[in-house]
């Protein structure tokens, strides 16, 4: 089930010591526990110098963010509730369907991603990330 936007996802975002195992688990059987990393892990798997901005993040600040960075098109899901788990759709879609939902998930587009954490209580943590290479 693994697709370029996750492979790329890996590469740009995620710390080398965790990128193989997290790809293995990705493509095959433990891609729900993979998923399940970013629910109170998510700071030790990040590569720190590509968070933006992290903390209680609104939808608006998310899509500011992605306007800023000039980001747009489709973005890929990686998410724990199996009915949104890789879908393509536009950010505000993408925001508007997963956000709130208690589980963690990934919306990567070419450059950027957001991870919203499992919600244990009020707002979950949100991260916006960003690779200039292109």
């Amino acid at each position: 089930m693994l697709n370029q936007a996750e492979e790329n996802f890996i590469r740009r975002f995620i710390v080398k010591e965790k990128r193989d195992r997290m790809l293995y688990e990705l493509n095959g059987k433990k891609r729900r526990d993979c998923i399940g990393r970013f629910s109170h892990g998510t700071a030790e798997l990040l590569k720190h110098q590509k968070i933006i901005r992290s903390g209680k993040l609104s939808s608006d600040e998310i899509i500011a963010a992605a306007e800023q960075y000039q980001i747009s098109g489709l973005w890929h899901l990686i998410a724990y509730h199996s009915e949104f788990d890789g879908m393509s759709c536009t950010l505000p879609e993408a925001l508007k369907l997963t956000l709130g939902n208690g589980m963690p998930v990934i919306m990567i587009s070419e450059r950027m991603a957001v991870i919203e954490t499992e919600q244990s209580a009020g707002t979950p943590t949100r991260y916006i990330l960003f690779d200039s290479e292109k």
